[in-house]
C-alpha cells in the first residue's frame, strides 16, 4: 500500500480547510487509529491512511469511467473522469507532478483540502510525487506511458441474470 513521506502528510494536513481540520482526520483508515485523539494529527499514521485514500479513490476513478462512459448528469461537476482510452485505460497524471483535474477534485474531497491555501500546490505535488513513484511498481494496475500515468480499468464481471441495459448499466433479467 501507498504510504506517503511525512512531509507530504504534513502539507496536506496544513492544506485542508480550516473548517474540516481536525474534524475529517486525516490518520484514521481502515488500518490505522491515533493512539491520541487530542492531538490534531498522528502524522505517521497519516502517511498511511492518506496512501490509502489515494489508491482507493484511484480505483473508484477507473469504476466509475468504465460505468457511467462520461455521462455527468447526477453528479457533481468535475467530479466524472472521462472515458477510458482505446486500451481500457484512464489518465490520472499528465506527469509526475501533476494530477488530472478530476483528480484533484475528488482529491479535495476526501482529504479535506483547499486550493486556495498557501501549502495547497506544494501538497498536492508531493502527493503526486509519491503517489507516481509508488504507481511505477504496480505495474498490474497501473502504467507510465510518455511519462503519464494511467490506470487499467477492468471490465466489469458479467453476472448470470443481468443484462446490459445501456452504457455501463444492468437490468435484471426475471
Amino acid at each position: 500500500m501507498l504510504e506517503v513521506r511525512e512531509e507530504t502528510a504534513d502539507r496536506i494536513f496544513r492544506a485542508q480547510s480550516p473548517e474540516v481540520r481536525g474534524q475529517l482526520r486525516l490518520d484514521i483508515s481502515s488500518r490505522t487509529y491515533p493512539p491520541d485523539l487530542n492531538k490534531p494529527v498522528d502524522l505517521s499514521l497519516a502517511r498511511q491512511a492518506i496512501g490509502e485514500r489515494v489508491v482507493d479513490m484511484a480505483r473508484r476513478c477507473a469504476s466509475d469511467a468504465i460505468q457511467l462512459h462520461g455521462r455527468r448528469e447526477g453528479f457533481e461537476s468535475g467530479a466524472i473522469p472521462p472515458e477510458p482510452d482505446a486500451s481500457g485505460r484512464l489518465l490520472l497524471m499528465r506527469d509526475a507532478r501533476h494530477f488530472e483535474r478530476f483528480v484533484l477534485y475528488r482529491l479535495n474531497k476526501i482529504l479535506g483540502t483547499d486550493p486556495r491555501s498557501d501549502s495547497y500546490e506544494d501538497a498536492m505535488t508531493n502527493l503526486a510525487e509519491d503517489f507516481y513513484q509508488w504507481a511505477e511498481e504496480q505495474k498490474e494496475d497501473f502504467e507510465i506511458a510518455q511519462e503519464r500515468l494511467l490506470i487499467r480499468c477492468k471490465a466489469l464481471p458479467q453476472y448470470p441474470g443481468l443484462s446490459q441495459a445501456g452504457p455501463g448499466l444492468r437490468t435484471l433479467d426475471l
